[in-house]
């Protein structure tokens, strides 16, 4: 007998199960054994309670049974049939608590068929009557429900009486069964539903998406199969509005549809539930979906799609793509099949992608896609949220490769570089050199990073090389971080660095049998041409000491600067690469010791003390040490040595003193067979003590209470190095002062700051120091100065016009005696005015004199004096 489910199956097949039953019911049940007259006995219905049980749940059922018309007066028995539903496990059912209501009747043996899911109990006469009433009451324990039923559903038990205990119910005395209570399993799974909440305290403070179907386990709060729940809108702090009225499931849920609902914020109202306890916001899910370019070759080219919603990263999405047959999304989407495709009612394609953003970006193939624009629609399959993304898919070309440049240059000895461009192919054959020229070498390139170009390097001083543990195939190389690959399929063995000459290039398309573009490598004899010295304030990172200065061409070096060597030379950047070393400095170490090339850094013999060895710097410890550095400029045939003068260590294990001078030579030696016999460059430089002075004039700095006033100064530092001036009252009838001059660049060993000092007093005593800004070391210190008046005025242009002028006009009338009288007077007197007791230092600088004269007499008055004295002298 099985369940029928609720309102929709009819119980047909059970009946017909029961049909047979009772057609064998010999077979499954004991009657009732009657003396005497018999009277037909009649079942009068019953109950078993509980009469509804959940899914997956054991339960113990009682069950009251009536019969009339039970011959009782006998000594036989009757039996008292159930059949339960057959949905019911009864394995390991028994029976217990029996008890007789009515009738005289006593409980005798009882039965549990598992099989047929019959349950009975043989009741034994006790004097009754030939016709009576009997009612018993007995428990039916261990009945197990089935653990996942698909939605509620119902079945009836049924009741039979065999009157004379004989297993059959068909007699003329027996009752056949007959049904007696509708049994009741509740299917307790969650409703589907795109968000499930196990209670109302975990729906509270989430966010729901519209467009979403809610559903939450009401069990335990105080509800009912059938109650109703109130979904409400809240209007305000202490407001709301009804919105939708729920139904509690009979798995003690409730469910809602949010795709007409407004986002707000919303509660559940019924039994437990309230709005302190369930109340939820309904939010709109928004999504973007954007491809990586515009436009993707149908050649195997990928594209990436990315999704990403701001609100929410979990969610499933389908994707739509007009134009799209089932083989299109099997090409393009990795991990998906044709069977994956579905179709929707207006004919379009679509897939359900899992968890889309987790999984984004994602890499298409559109490989052999028909050309055209396509317009991918991607749809949240619980939400509202949608957006599209549109790809151009463009024809492959046919596969070509060719070079960037087709002629390179480069000298013998240095690196070449390559650079081929691929169309509808990432891969291509190259060959380099031909028979005739001695030399051939033939590669493959790879783009890897689908840029459509593979650059490539070629030491042209290890090609074809199999000279000690330098191999050809360490010619050619791609940089570290291009992604692509270059490999050696041959190439020709060369005693020597490969000539100067003129090498024929060839590349095409793996696949492709002919060459689609020819080229040449043309190599020149490299030189070594010259060493310039160059000096970088000692306050630079000395790593940054070539990239970002500054750098001033002199060799004259202030100990704590840097010396830096600039070499020009071409034809040696690939034997100094191919060296082994993880930096330039190591690389140029091991071809300095294997007799490559050389630097060598030694004292001037002027400069040698008396019976003393020149001394000599240990290069190689100095780069190891990390006291000098080397940095190449291969691209502009040149490179730099850049050394801390102060900290470069000594063979013999001196030390620098200021005024040694040294000679520099680089060279490249016959032993790399790029040159015939060995090739030198040499210049010198010295090193001088660090010297910071302040200029002026006498014994302090005299300066105007006025503002545009300078100060400067003279340094064997570095250009480039920044200093800075302050001036710090000593004494001063004014309030005390300080000024400064702040980054002051050097600039061909001289500084200048201009300060204002227009609001100090005249007489004001001060010092002035000079610090470097980088150090804060100071370079100047206590020297004294002064503020004096200010004139104003130019004392020069006022002395000089005002003494000509009256000193014509006196001439001509009167004596030498009052010329000389009256020019003297007027000119002290105007000047004195004029420059405000400033001793004369303005006229001096303005003049360009040097100050020597006696204040108030100059040169041009006593030209007049004399022009005077001579004109009387006529006159008498």
């Amino acid at each position: 007998m099985q369940f029928n489910k609720t309102m929709t199956e009819t119980t047909n097949k059970l009946r017909a199960v029961f049909l047979t039953a009772l057609m064998i019911g010999s077979v499954f049940a004991a009657g009732i054994a009657f003396t005497g007259g018999a009277a037909a006995a009649s079942t009068n219905g019953g109950s078993i309670s509980p009469a509804a049980v959940d899914e997956g749940t054991t339960n113990t059922h009682t069950v009251t049974l009536e019969a009339t018309g039970v011959n009782t007066s006998g000594n036989g028995n009757q039996v008292f049939a159930v059949a339960l539903p057959d949905a019911l496990d009864t394995s390991s059912a028994g029976v217990t608590n029996t008890a007789v209501n009515a009738g005289n009747v006593t409980f005798g043996s009882n039965n549990v068929n598992s099989t047929t899911n019959v349950v009975t109990v043989t009741l034994q006469d006790s004097g009754g009557v030939n016709s009576e009433t009997v009612n018993v009451t007995f428990d039916i324990e261990t009945v197990a429900a089935p653990s996942d039923v698909d939605g509620t559903v119902t079945a009836q038990a049924e009741f039979a009486v065999d009157a004379n205990a004989d297993q059959d119910y068909s007699d003329a005395n027996d009752s056949a069964f007959t049904d007696f209570q509708q049994l009741t399993i509740y299917d307790t799974d969650a409703p589907s539903a795109d968000r499930t909440f196990s209670s109302g305290s975990q729906l509270a403070d989430s966010l729901v998406y519209s467009g979403q179907t809610v559903t939450v386990d009401v069990d335990g709060e105080n509800l009912n199969r059938g109650d109703d729940v109130v979904l409400r809108q809240s209007t305000g702090s202490g407001s709301s509005t009804p919105a939708q009225t729920l139904t509690v499931s009979d798995s003690l849920y409730v469910t809602f549809d949010t795709s007409s609902l407004e986002t707000s914020d919303y509660f559940l109202s019924g039994g437990d539930l309230n709005r302190s306890t369930t109340e939820f916001e309904i939010v709109e899910q928004s999504i973007s979906a954007e491809f990586g370019a515009g436009s993707v070759v149908n050649d195997g080219t990928t594209v990436d799609l990315s999704v990403a919603s701001d609100l929410r990263n979990d969610y499933d999405a389908t994707v739509t793509v007009p134009g799209f047959a089932k083989a299109d999304f099997a090409q393009a989407f990795s991990g998906i099949s044709e069977g994956d495709v579905e179709q929707n009612d207006d004919g379009e394609y679509f897939i359900t992608v899992s968890d889309i953003e987790a999984t984004s970006p994602h890499t298409l193939n559109f490989d052999g896609v028909a050309a055209g624009n396509y317009t991918f629609e991607v749809d949240v399959t619980d939400t509202t949220a949608t957006d599209t993304a549109t790809i151009e898919v463009t024809q492959a070309q046919d596969a070509e490769a060719t070079f960037v440049t087709g002629t390179v240059e480069q000298q013998r000895g240095d690196i070449a570089t390559f650079n081929v461009s691929l169309t509808s192919a990432n891969t291509a054959n190259i060959t380099i050199g031909s028979d005739s020229a001695g030399y051939v070498a033939d590669l493959t390139v790879t783009d890897n990073n689908g840029d459509g170009y593979v650059e490539f390097k070629a030491n042209t001083y290890t090609m074809g090389a199999n000279r000690g543990d330098m191999q050809g195939n360490d010619a050619y190389y791609v940089a570290d971080d291009s992604g692509d690959t270059v490999a050696v399929n041959d190439e020709s063995t060369l005693p020597a660095p490969i000539t100067t000459g003129t090498y024929q290039t060839t590349v095409r398309a793996s696949g492709v049998s002919n060459a689609q573009d020819i080229g040449q490598l043309y190599l020149r004899q490299g030189s070594i041409n010259s060493q310039n010295i160059w000096t970088a304030p000692g306050t630079v990172a000395q790593a940054d000491v070539i990239a970002d200065g500054p750098l001033t061409q002199d060799d004259t070096i202030a100990s704590g600067d840097y010396a830096v060597h600039e070499f020009s030379a071409s034809g040696i950047y690939g034997a100094i690469d191919a060296y082994n070393g993880s930096t330039v400095e190591q690389k140029f170490i091991n071809a300095s010791e294997d007799g490559a090339v050389s630097l060598s850094i030694q004292q001037t013999a002027a400069t040698v003390g008396q019976n003393r060895e020149a001394k000599v710097i240990n290069v190689s410890t100095a780069l190891q040490q990390g006291n000098a550095t080397v940095a190449l400029d291969a691209a502009n045939d040149t490179f730099y040595v850049v050394s801390d003068v102060d900290m470069l260590p000594y063979d013999d294990g001196r030390s620098l003193e200021t005024g040694d001078a040294y000679n520099a030579t680089f060279t490249v030696t016959s032993a790399t067979q790029l040159v015939s016999e060995d090739q030198s460059v040499s210049a010198e430089y010295s090193v001088v003590e660090e010297t910071t002075e302040l200029t002026y004039e006498g014994d302090q700095i005299e300066i105007a209470n006025a503002d545009g006033q300078t100060i400067s100064g003279t340094t064997t530092l570095a250009d480039g190095t920044q200093v800075t001036i302050r001036v710090q009252s000593q004494q001063t009838p004014g309030e005390g002062f300080i000024k400064s001059a702040k980054q002051l660049t050097v600039e061909d060993g001289q500084f200048s700051g201009t300060m204002n000092f227009s609001d100090t007093a005249v007489d004001s005593t001060f010092t002035v120091s000079v610090t470097e800004v980088a150090t804060g070391g100071e370079l100047v210190t206590g020297v004294s100065g002064m503020i004096v008046e200010s004139t104003g005025t130019d004392t020069t242009e006022q002395t000089t016009e005002q003494t000509t002028e009256q000193t014509t006009e006196q001439t001509t009338e009167q004596t030498t005696e009052q010329t000389t009288e009256q020019t003297t007077e007027q000119t002290t007197e105007q000047t004195t005015e004029d420059t405000g007791g400033n001793g004369g230092d303005d006229t001096t600088e303005d003049d360009g004199s040097s100050g020597g004269g006696v204040p108030g007499f100059g040169v041009g008055i006593a030209l007049v004096a004399v022009l005077g004295a001579a004109l009387l002298a006529l006159r008498e």
